[in-house]
Formats: structure tokens, C-alpha cells, sequence
């Protein structure tokens, strides 16, 4: 393969960070671009998108400054609240940037139960579909059913689903999952992203441990649905780096998404790993 396009990556400043509180091992430091493609570029990485990693406006802003000066940049996720009545104007602002690309709401925290289907979030979506915009979406499996009806009310939405939204992976497939994926693959456009993430409730325990790897062949079910489900058009890779390190490397990373997808044909694994990403993100050249 030529090259990869990651596309989900994070970078922080311990000292702005609004979630660091000194328990969460390796985490507990600055990671920048530089820091990435070391572990990136020996994979033939070229360019990554930013997701947003912290809940402010000053953690918005670094990741901004970021991309205005690295080239490894393609595309930018910023935090939005979620409700936020200031939230056209944000968008307002940040159409200006050339490498913006959408926001996350981060539904994985969100006390609301229901957020996937607050009138508020609704409008908030068709607001992002008006523009053209992307959400990527951090649920968990209990938000799936929620958030299938709520694409269907907005169908233009450039929507992508990350890391699974995190089942547990515990050698017992989930029916609630492929219920809820299924019915968003056929009534629905949005992506997935083939990525993996610990819950956040299990993070600190992670990072206070000896990272022990995924579970592929727990993994390899999911995996397997998506491609049925969803195809090679509406699926794409992408690290969680850094966050990846309290469970395995970045090459660790990539190797399992591999192992789980098994053998394929080149111009797939071609979608897989860069062309679906260069089209969703609008990745330039």
C-alpha cells in the first residue's frame, strides 16, 4: 500500500487539558504531530485527522493552531457543546479554517441518557447537514438505538461512527449492537470507523496497567458485520493515538484492525486505509 490516512488522532497540552488529573499513566504528558509521526510515518502514514480531546474552548484552540502549521493535518473535529445556542455562530467562526472539517458532541459522557435524540441535538445536526458539515459521533452500544432514528430525521448528514461505540468486547456479540448497526446501514449513509477505544470508565485502570493488547478474536465479529453491513465504501481506519498506548502500540493498533479484516483485495484495502478518508474528510493533496 502507498500510504495511510489515520483518521483519528489526538493531540494535547497537559498543562490545558480539562480531564488529565495525574492518574492516567503514559497519557499524562504533552503529545504533538511530531510525537505521531514517529510512531506514524514507519507505518506509511501521510496525514491523520484531529479529533477533539477536551470539553473547552482553549483545547479547541490548540488543536487549531496545530493544523494551521502541520502539515500532517488534514482534517479538524473540534468540541461543540451539546444544546449550545451559540452553536451556528461557532460554526460561523470556524468555516473560516481551511482544514475544518465538522465537530463531535462526545455522547459517550453526557449525563442525558437521551442525548442522541434531543430536540436541541436534532437541530444541531440538520444545522451541520445545511452546511455540509461532518459529525463524528462517540456513543456507547445504549445510545444506538436513539441514534439510528435520530439519522434517519437527518438524512444528508455526513455522520461517521467511532471506535464501535464501544462494546465489550468480551467474547459474547452483542445483539443490541448488530440490531442497531444493521438498521443504520440500511436506513441510513453513515460511516464507521474500524478504530478502538476503552470505555472511559475502565481508561485509568488501563493506564495504571501493563498494556495487554485487544482481543482479535473477540474483535474479529464486529469487524466482520461491518464489512457485511456497511461495505468497503462507508468504512475507514483510524488509530486513537494516543490513547492507544494504554492498550497496545500504534503498529499494534493497525495490525489488529488487519487481523480482524482478514485477507483483501487490494483496492479495498485501498478504501479502507486512505481513498474513503481523503473523500468523507476532503483530505487535499
Amino acid at each position: 500500500m502507498e500510504r495511510i490516512v489515520d483518521t483519528h488522532c489526538h493531540f494535547w497540552s497537559r498543562a490545558a487539558s480539562s480531564w488529565l488529573d495525574g492518574d492516567y499513566g503514559a497519557m499524562e504528558r504533552d503529545w504533538g504531530p511530531d510525537d505521531h509521526r514517529a510512531r506514524s510515518a514507519p507505518e506509511g502514514v501521510s496525514r491523520c485527522v484531529i479529533v477533539e480531546a477536551g470539553s473547552t474552548d482553549a483545547e479547541n484552540q490548540h488543536i487549531i493552531d496545530i493544523a494551521a502549521r502541520d502539515d500532517i493535518v488534514g482534517g479538524l473535529i473540534l468540541w461543540a457543546p451539546a444544546g449550545d445556542p451559540q452553536f451556528a455562530a461557532r460554526l460561523d467562526r470556524w468555516q473560516r479554517l481551511p482544514k475544518f472539517r465538522g465537530v463531535r458532541m462526545g455522547f459517550e459522557q453526557h449525563p442525558d441518557a437521551d442525548i442522541a435524540r434531543q430536540p436541541a441535538v436534532v437541530e444541531q445536526l440538520k444545522e451541520l447537514a445545511r452546511r455540509g458539515l461532518i459529525h463524528d459521533f462517540l456513543p456507547l452500544v445504549r445510545h444506538l438505538d436513539d441514534l439510528a432514528a435520530t439519522l434517519e430525521r437527518v438524512p444528508d448528514l455526513h455522520a461517521i461512527i467511532e471506535h464501535y461505540a464501544k462494546p465489550d468486547f468480551d467474547g459474547t456479540f452483542d445483539p443490541a449492537w448488530e440490531r442497531a448497526m444493521r438498521r443504520m446501514a440500511e436506513n441510513t449513509n453513515v460511516r464507521c470507523k474500524l478504530s478502538l477505544s476503552p470505555q472511559v470508565t475502565g481508561m485509568k485502570q488501563l493506564a495504571a496497567a501493563t498494556p495487554a493488547g485487544w482481543p482479535v478474536d473477540a474483535i474479529r465479529p464486529y469487524t466482520q458485520l461491518y464489512l457485511e453491513a456497511f461495505g468497503t465504501d462507508r468504512l475507514m481506519w483510524g488509530s486513537d493515538w494516543p490513547v492507544v498506548e494504554v492498550t497496545t502500540t500504534y503498529t499494534g493498533m493497525l495490525d489488529t484492525h488487519r487481523q480482524t479484516l482478514g485477507v483483501l483485495d487490494p483496492v479495498d484495502e485501498a478504501k479502507l486505509f486512505r481513498t474513503n478518508a481523503e473523500a468523507f474528510y476532503r483530505l487535499e493533496a
